[in-house]
């Protein structure tokens, strides 16, 4: 089994709905600070998936296997990581903040 998916995947599908969540609040500035702290929490998510990525690319390569067993993972791996940067690049901040220089 992969070193990484079974813990990668569950934060990726957290921080999803957390920007789910996310993205009815955008409607007004009320809930500024239920914004924030989901995306705070969204990129704590992807600094984990990040960390998660590197001990797994390492311990892939560290355990010696079948080349096609590393490649195949390998790829998996990178895309986990993909998804969760994907995600993190939401910033509710910003969409706030523009929100604010449109009604200027």
């Amino acid at each position: 089994s992969s070193p990484v998916a079974p813990h990668s995947m569950p934060r990726l599908a957290h921080s999803t709905a957390l920007i789910v969540e996310m993205v009815p609040l955008l409607r007004n500035m009320k809930d500024a600070d239920v914004v924030r702290q989901k995306v705070l929490e969204v990129h704590r998510l992807e600094s984990e998936a990040d960390r998660l990525e590197r001990r797994a690319l390492a311990t892939l390569f560290e355990r010696g296997s079948d080349p096609l067993y590393v490649i195949k993972w390998k790829t998996i791996v990178e895309a986990l990581e993909r998804g969760a940067k994907l995600v993190a690049e939401f910033d509710g901040d910003r969409v706030f903040q523009l929100k604010v220089e449109s009604k200027k």
